[in-house]
């Protein structure tokens, strides 16, 4: 009772795909975008590792998907008053800054493709 809250069911990659875009560019947390197609978050989790892999968005190495960012260092002012700026790219993803980045900085932080 209860266990089968969605029904198993077989999906292609032209089901989902749009699907797992629709993540990427959504400001939803997983639970939220998942709530709300109705959606076990595992199969979200499994066909979003199928897209990264497809379009070689994912890990090279296969680890734990971090990516490396190599932009110049920034100088910035410390804040008392703790994060000044955050960028949210899709998802659970967010860059907290707790001084003020140079305007260049954040955009060689934009222009990095894979985030």
């Amino acid at each position: 009772m209860g266990q089968d809250k969605y029904r198993r069911r077989n999906r292609t990659a032209e089901e989902m795909f749009p699907i797992v875009e629709a993540y990427r560019a959504s400001s939803l947390s997983r639970s939220a975008f998942c709530a709300s197609r109705d959606l076990p978050i595992s199969a979200l989790n499994y066909w979003q590792t199928k897209y990264l892999k497809t379009h070689g968005l994912g890990s090279s190495a296969g680890g734990s998907g971090f990516v490396a960012l190599a932009p110049s260092a920034p100088s910035m002012e410390p804040s008392a008053g703790g994060v000044v700026m955050e960028l949210c790219f899709g998802g659970d993803h967010r860059l907290r800054f707790y001084g003020y980045p140079p305007a260049d900085y954040v955009g060689e932080l934009l222009s990095i493709e894979r985030c």
